[in-house]
């Protein structure tokens, strides 16, 4: 068989070319306009195609794009490689954890979405007119019509959720879950199909062998794949020594899935959609990797494909009128009544029963993947094929306009805005919630093991990964140690081990480097991609300027200095001094989520400087603001069932009153935020935090960081309360006064 020509090199380059150029273009432009850019990369291989560029030049159309098998197998086979990471790439926006919190709504409203329009895909694919059936058959063509009217578009509903600022509302809720739940069912029940349509056989046994067989390998990928998969990538995120070694990793796993049931019969398009999901249920790679993914899969393969199944469309090939509206109106009529139905069923309102079976409606990429299968299978014809094609662009211009007008003037209940409100401040906080990676250097001394105690509750959150780093300096004489206790490398791993299983840490990773010194190790190590450092001192002039300068000039990690205190076990009274500012605002959600995970108390504290307010009336106005900031963070107490209280005091010496307060509370530790100076080689915090770290009767935390755009950004804006809390009876502290104003 003889190699790839010259001249095909060429023309391939050239479609791929166009193709991509086109897409991209097209795609943003459909964008700006407010829809799918898939609706604008599907129009550019119809501009691109027969259609367009073939009636207009016909002999360039032929010169780029030849009907010859060869030529059109090296792009079709660049489409294919595009629909498989495009899969993948659906598969990781798949929330499972979505699936196990489906109430009756969504869960109806999913059933019946795919109940009503299979039956009526079915009828339509019995009364087609003959030339519409491919060569399978009439059975197999009307189960893949009803297949075809059955499946949503996740991607394109979220993107329209978003865009009406839908997506944080109970209906948007429901419509998002059945949709996600719509979509695995379809790819499921394609799955059947595409076995059915390559054995030629369509009968009971046929259908229970490719069910087992879709079984057995999902089955099989969750309990003997996903440990392994997960291992190996949580390896690679951690460790960072590859570079893009997780985006490789996650090809590579989708590639292996998709051969697997390319093989088995199903199609590789499954394979491909449950590694995403595999991939999808590690938290951390969904923040770390995904940038990169999309980089490569929506900026390159994924408009590539959809402008190739454009290329193919002839809009003279659209079957007569009468079937081409009976088919558009069976798409959106069939999901709107069956999933409106399933969610009235359920329990919503008439309205948002509506509003859900019109969310449904929408179709996209899916629709587009569906009909792509069905021509490669001959089991849709020509006709047909363009006017599944024609679905998702229609769909896709209609579902916003209909559900912005079911959904006009609909009020958001308490339970609803309460959960709103917690949901927003989640998006706002500057700790991650979920996939937080955390480094401890850690010695075994006694103020590394407090620094492990204090980043155990990060460390418990979902997806988080805690490292333990112990460095090995140069020996001054003799065998290599670790810190000034000279214990050897053996012993300090036995020692955070230990740690690690009293603090009952579920994702720990003890890891012994050899460095000329520890700022070195350190920082070496922060380059692989850290949320959070959590440092130990046993002295407050321990920590150099040059070390934590390159930690917060990483811009992705923040610090937490802690300086031990007399107590080695957990903090019982914490003291958290708040400003409002971005570090203490960090070491606000620190408090919280430490006491939250061990039962802690806390108590607030923010200092008002009397000489910082020029008059009376603008100390009034501070106290008023640091009493609300309070009460604020009081209801955040009640909210997370945290024990918290709070007081409001004036003095002219804030570091005076923190310590006095923590000797009259009995703290275990201080908790503050703080920005870093630099002053020769030491780290200066300010006179009141370094005040603090010389004489606070306990351990005091600092919390350095907050301060980075995304973090900047993420303290800003929001809801304002649905009541100011300074405006309700007794909240605010009364002005006037040298003493203190308690809040209980």
């Amino acid at each position: 068989m003889r190699g790839l020509g010259e001249h095909e090199l060429l023309v391939f380059l050239l479609q791929f070319t166009l193709l991509l150029g086109a897409a991209r273009l097209l795609g943003g432009l459909a964008r700006r306009l407010g829809q799918p850019s898939v609706m604008g990369e599907v129009l550019a291989g119809v501009l691109l195609g027969p259609t367009v560029l073939g009636h207009l030049l016909p002999g360039v159309q032929a010169f780029v794009f030849p009907r010859d098998a060869r030529q059109g197998g090296l792009l079709e086979l660049l489409s294919w490689i595009g629909m498989v990471l495009l899969m993948m790439r659906t598969g990781i926006d798949t929330d499972v954890a979505r699936w196990r919190t489906l109430k009756g709504p969504a869960l109806l409203a999913s059933l019946c979405g795919i109940a009503l329009p299979f039956a009526s895909g079915l009828a339509m694919g019995a009364l087609a007119p003959a030339e519409l059936v491919g060569r399978g058959g009439r059975t197999l063509f009307a189960v893949f019509m009803a297949t075809a009217m059955s499946i949503s578009a996740v991607k394109v509903i979220a993107k329209i959720l978003l865009d009406l600022n839908l997506m944080r509302r109970d209906v948007g809720f429901v419509i998002l879950g059945a949709s996600i739940l719509d979509d695995t069912i379809g790819w499921v029940i394609l799955a059947i199909v595409i076995r059915v349509a390559r054995t030629g056989r369509f009968g009971l046994e046929s259908v229970a062998t490719t069910l087992a067989a879709t079984a057995g390998f999902a089955l099989a990928a969750m309990l003997l794949v996903r440990p392994v998969a997960s291992r190996a990538i949580r390896w690679l995120e951690r460790e960072g020594r590859l570079e893009h070694g997780t985006t490789s990793a996650v090809v590579v796993l989708t590639l292996a899935c998709g051969s697997l049931t390319q093989a088995l019969g199903i199609h590789a398009i499954f394979g491909a959609f449950v590694a995403g999901l595999l991939v999808g249920e590690l938290p951390r790679i969904k923040e770390a990797t995904l940038e990169s993914i999309d980089s490569m899969v929506m900026g390159v393969f994924a408009p590539v494909f959809f402008a190739y199944s454009g290329l193919k469309v002839e809009a003279l090939a659209l079957p007569a009128w009468p079937i081409t509206l009976l088919v558009l109106g069976g798409a959106v009529v069939g999901k709107v009544v069956g999933a409106g139905v399933g969610a009235r069923l359920g329990g919503l309102a008439a309205r948002e029963a509506l509003a859900v079976g019109i969310g449904l409606s929408a179709r996209g990429s899916t629709e587009l993947v569906v009909a792509r299968i069905g021509m490669d299978l001959g089991v849709l014809a020509a006709p047909m094929y363009a006017l599944i094609i024609l679905v998702p662009l229609v769909t896709s211009l209609l579902t916003p306009v209909l559900l912005r007008l079911s959904l006009r003037g609909l009020p958001v209940g308490g339970q609803e805005a309460r959960r709103l409100a917690e949901e927003a401040a989640e998006e706002r906080a500057i700790i991650p919630r979920r996939g937080t990676k955390i480094l401890v250097p850690t010695s075994g001394e006694p103020h590394a093991v407090q620094a492990l105690r204090l980043a155990a509750p990060l460390a418990r959150l979902p997806g988080a990964t805690l490292v333990g780093l112990s460095v090995v300096t140069p020996p001054s004489g003799g065998r290599r140690r670790v810190g000034r206790g000279g214990r050897t490398e053996e012993e300090v791993v036995a020692s955070s081990e230990a740690v690690a299983r009293e603090l009952d840490l579920p994702d720990f990773h003890p890891s012994v480097v050899r460095a000329d010194s520890v700022d070195a190790a350190v920082t070496a190590e922060v380059a692989r991609g850290y949320d959070l450092v959590v440092l130990g001192l046993d002295q407050p002039r321990a920590l150099s300027h040059r070390l934590l300068r390159a930690l917060l000039a990483s811009g992705h990690s923040d610090v937490v200095v802690v300086r031990t205190g007399r107590s080695d076990g957990w903090f019982r009274r914490v003291l958290l001094p708040v400003t409002g500012s971005a570090p203490s605002r960090a070491a606000a959600e620190l408090g919280f989520l430490y006491a939250r995970e061990t039962g802690a108390e806390l108590h607030l504290l923010h200092v008002i400087e009397p000489a910082s307010a020029p008059d009376r009336r603008a100390l009034a106005e501070l106290r008023l603001v640091g009493g609300r900031m309070l009460e604020e963070l009081l209801e955040r107490g009640r909210r997370e069932d945290v024990r918290v209280r709070g007081r409001l005091v004036s003095s002219r010496y804030p570091a005076r009153a923190i310590l006095d307060a923590a000797s009259e509370e009995r703290a275990d530790l201080v908790l503050v935020g703080a920005t870093p100076r630099y002053v020769g080689v030491r780290a200066f915090f300010g006179p009141t935090t370094d005040l603090l770290l010389a004489h606070a009767p306990c351990a005091v935390a600092i919390y350095a960081g907050g301060v980075r755009p995304e973090a900047l950004r993420a303290t800003t804006g929001g809801p304002e309360p649905a009541e100011r809390p300074g405006e309700r009876s007794g909240a605010a502290p009364a002005p006037g006064g040298e003493g203190q104003a308690t809040l209980h």
